[in-house]
């Protein structure tokens, strides 16, 4: 399955394919899967304007992560878009208890079918910055907006403090800390909240995308991940550890990994938190390794926007 989804590059089709509700979707999904294994047998590195986004390209190259300021025009616009579902976010959180809500229940996905105004402002928004040709030059390909997605966290998402279920909780210096196996080249967050350092500022391990990985320990990865050897639970950690030795290996490992160790304090040491007003935007290469939405007091709310291209 997993290297089915490699080879149509699956998560840089659209939320709305994705779902397949519809024959008409189910034909719009085979189209984008064959788009994308054409573009990856057709089409080589294109050149880009060196202009554009150039001062993006190179902080991608050597940090893994790039922070700029969007134009409040762009910026508002995009806030006007995103209210509707942001108020329906909210809703749906609001029935969820207090505590116990997992990650998944604290964003929705934005489709392009129903959500057109949005996904045209952030899209101006990207190419004006010139964030995506920035990022069309950092992968060699030409970078596109695939998804949205509007994101709240506050202080009642507990998930990051109750790490294993069955074990006193204790204070992890890299929890939650990881590196994406899969979904787009390149991640962008906006920013709609003024984020301090009790709101869940975003860090990026500065440089650890440049950690040498094969595609074969990517797939290791992702096949843990989405079969729930990679969890937390009793139950997930044993099935884990019968693994043979060479599969032991998680995108989310920051919480495997003992306080006051050396990896621990060099991880930490290279960890860049982002404290920033409410109209920032945070570009990172999804191969490094981050972390996020860590809430003590009010509330973070983003966009966070997939980008990508069908690489080979």
């Amino acid at each position: 399955m997993i290297v089915c989804k490699r080879v149509i590059s699956y998560e840089l089709i659209p939320a709305h394919l994705r779902a397949m509700r519809s024959s008409s979707a189910i034909i719009g999904f085979l189209g984008a899967a064959t788009s994308n294994v054409l573009q990856k047998l057709l089409t080589g590195s294109r050149a880009h304007r060196a202009d554009a986004g150039a001062a993006v390209t190179q902080t991608l190259q050597s940090d893994g992560i790039c922070v700029i300021r969007t134009a409040d025009q762009a910026f508002n616009r995009i806030c006007q878009a995103a209210a509707p579902l942001l108020e329906r976010l909210r809703s749906t959180r609001g029935r969820q208890s207090l505590g116990g809500r997992d990650f998944a229940e604290s964003r929705a996905s934005a489709l392009r079918t129903e959500n057109a105004d949005l996904f045209a402002c952030v899209e101006q928004m990207l190419t004006q910055s010139g964030v995506l040709d920035g990022c069309s030059a950092y992968l060699g390909h030409s970078a596109k907006l695939v998804d949205v997605n509007p994101q709240i966290n506050d202080s009642s998402d507990d998930f990051w403090q109750r790490v294993f279920p069955d074990l006193p909780s204790s204070p992890l210096p890299t929890a939650y800390l990881h590196r994406d196996a899969s979904g787009g080249d390149i991640k962008a967050i906006l920013y709609l909240s003024d984020v301090g350092p009790d709101n869940g500022p975003f860090s990026y391990a500065l440089g650890s995308h440049r950690v040498p990985r094969t595609r074969l320990t990517d797939w290791i990865e992702e096949t843990n991940d989405q079969s729930g050897a990679s969890g937390t639970a009793r139950a997930d950690r044993q099935s884990f550890i019968a693994l043979p030795a060479k599969l032991q290996r998680k995108c989310a490992f920051g919480n495997d990994i003992l306080p006051a160790t050396e990896i621990a304090t060099r991880l930490n040491a290279a960890e860049w938190t982002i404290e920033a007003r409410r109209g920032h935007l945070v570009i990172f290469d999804t191969k490094g390794f981050h972390r996020g939405g860590m809430v003590k007091e009010d509330e973070r709310v983003v966009l966070t926007c997939v980008i990508g291209t069908a690489r080979r």
